[in-house]
């Protein structure tokens, strides 16, 4: 077995838009954050449980950006987002032999 570490948005944490840039607050701990289009998109896909493998190939269809380069801003943002407590860490165990996904 491994496994993949995958991440969604606290249920804590609310976002608006506020003309180009997203504002997110943890109302936990009244922690706020704004986003440029690149982390708005980010937090947008992180409403669903997702990797970082995940994340980057997505972002590399929509922004066409450097593989190395995105997968470096990726997890910087979602440490970021972490570390704020704006985004969970989730864990899927996946058996090898069969590819299926426990949580």
């Amino acid at each position: 077995m491994t496994a993949e570490i995958s991440y969604i948005r606290d249920p804590d944490a609310i976002s608006t838009q506020v003309g180009d840039d997203l504002i997110a607050l943890q109302s936990q701990t009244w922690t706020y954050a704004e986003f440029d289009a690149v982390g708005s998109r980010i937090w947008e896909l992180l409403a669903e449980p997702r990797t970082v493998s995940m994340l980057v190939e997505q972002l590399r269809r929509e922004f066409h950006v450097d593989a190395e380069q995105c997968e470096r801003y990726t997890v910087a943002f979602v440490d970021l987002l972490v570390g704020r407590e704006f985004v969970r860490v989730e864990q899927a165990e996946r058996t090898m032999e069969s590819g299926a996904v426990r949580s």
